[in-house]
């Protein structure tokens, strides 16, 4: 990863997913969402990530992202509703 692609991927981090759960979630998620963000393959808003594309990020378990869900609800599923 070169630097360029480093800080746009920090910069979008601290501008528009890390306030959606900056003190509503335990900082060990907090980070490892962090880390997902920026070294991970991570790339959607967090209202578009599937339960299943979060526990590719290294680190997340089933508490970590059942402590994410009480904040971001996962996406509708598609023919629901």
């Amino acid at each position: 990863m070169n630097t360029n692609e480093f800080e746009e991927r920090r910069k979008r981090w601290n501008e528009q997913e890390a306030s959606k759960v900056k003190g509503k979630i335990s900082l060990r998620a907090f980070l490892v969402l962090a880390r997902g963000y920026l070294y991970g393959d991570v790339d959607k808003p967090l209202e578009a990530l599937t339960d299943k594309e979060l526990r590719k990020i290294y680190g997340l378990g089933i508490n970590t992202l059942a402590e994410i869900r009480c904040v971001i609800p996962a996406p509708a599923q598609k023919g629901a509703g």
